[in-house]
């Protein structure tokens, strides 16, 4: 049985828009990341609802089929053609959610973050992923990790941007 290291980390970043409108955006689960797909640093084609899963229901799984032909073949191996994440939970008014990574890319399991957005004036809030998952013990975490906060980053500002364009 393989032995893995248990991993926490966390990022935080502020966007330019209310904590509200970035919820709003985080709930359109699978359309804020077509909005943003090109900024994302895991190149990505497109993100879809799972079959039978429906906007506002929970759990709600979205597909997001991986760019494979940017990667090398050892990368492409230890990813899925389509990477699923489910968002099991969000509580708009407490300004939080919480979700998960399917699967065992990487050789990561057991990937859970937990979003919180504290409002930080009428146009301005602060977003932080936390997030605890298991990797191999051969896999060093801390060469693991920027590449999360990349992705945390991009996000968080892809998400801001996109409510941003829903409100025009």
């Amino acid at each position: 049985m393989p032995e893995f290291q248990h991993v926490k980390t966390s990022f935080s970043d502020e966007a330019a828009v209310s904590a509200d409108d970035w919820m709003t955006g985080a709930a359109d689960w699978a359309e804020h990341v077509n909005f943003f797909i090109e900024t994302l640093p895991l190149k990505c084609t497109k993100s879809v609802y799972a079959p039978g899963m429906k906007k506002g229901q929970f759990p709600l799984t979205r597909h997001v089929t991986v760019d494979k032909s940017v990667l090398s073949k050892e990368e492409a191996a230890a990813l899925p053609d389509v990477f699923p994440e489910t968002l099991v939970w969000m509580d708009a008014a407490a300004h939080m959610l919480l979700y998960r990574i399917e699967g065992e890319p990487w050789g990561m399991r057991n990937y859970f973050a937990f979003n919180e957005v504290e409002p930080l004036g009428p146009n301005t809030c602060k977003v932080t992923f936390s997030s605890r998952f298991d990797l191999p013990k051969e896999i060093p975490a801390d060469a693991f990790l920027p590449g999360f906060h990349t992705a945390y980053k991009a996000m968080i500002a892809g998400i801001a941007n996109y409510a941003k364009s829903k409100k025009k």
